[in-house]
């Protein structure tokens, strides 16, 4: 039964659609948000320890222009990058701009037009495709995944009425390596929450 009746499992082993493993064979309902989401995150992990840009640039590409276009559908304010950058030139240049933002993804996807292209990937855009993406996210859903609070204190400044030790404590956090600061952040938060949960609610 199925669009692969029929097919021989690999190996002579009958372990199921193609032969697939189990694991490879789960089956799992998401949506949009939550793609774009799980893809968001993981390519932030990846920023923190340094991982390779082609993967973390596909990755922040894929979930920004999801968080994009849920926005647009529920008229939210557009994307700094993407919508009002870009729209703040006209004409020939508007398009080159925005066709230079989009090549670093549609390389990294495509091979249709130019099988033997070769690009050179500026980090720099990736970086603040990450950072705007965690900011629309944040507009969309009204708060941040522990990944997405992290690089928002890697890459911003504290608010105006942050207490001073907290201030202290971030500029000292700045001070480390990227794989150190978000090892220390998560194992900071975690601490922060449990102590939070400890707390009894006022009546």
């Amino acid at each position: 039964h199925g669009p692969f009746a029929g097919v021989p499992p690999s190996n002579g082993r009958s372990s199921g659609t193609l032969g697939l493993s189990p694991v490879l064979m789960q089956i799992e309902t998401v949506t949009k948000l939550e793609a774009a989401e799980r893809q968001l995150t993981s390519a932030t992990k990846l920023y923190f320890n340094d991982s390779d840009a082609i993967a973390i640039h596909t990755l922040v590409a894929a979930s920004y222009n999801i968080i994009r276009d849920i926005s647009k559908h529920r008229n939210a304010s557009p994307t700094m990058i993407k919508d009002f950058f870009v729209d703040s030139y006209s004409g020939p240049k508007k398009n080159k701009i925005g066709s230079w933002i989009n090549s670093f993804e549609n390389f990294f996807k495509h091979a249709d037009h130019d099988p033997d292209g070769t690009i050179k990937l500026n980090t720099e855009i990736t970086e603040l495709l990450l950072i705007d993406a965690w900011a629309q996210y944040e507009k969309l859903l009204g708060e941040l995944p522990i990944e997405g609070k992290a690089f928002r204190v890697w890459t911003g400044t504290p608010k105006p009425d942050t207490a001073s030790d907290i201030c202290t404590l971030i500029k000292s956090m700045k001070k480390m390596d990227k794989q150190k600061f978000f090892s220390l952040f998560l194992e900071w938060y975690d601490i922060y929450i449990q102590e939070t949960e400890r707390k009894p609610s006022s009546a």
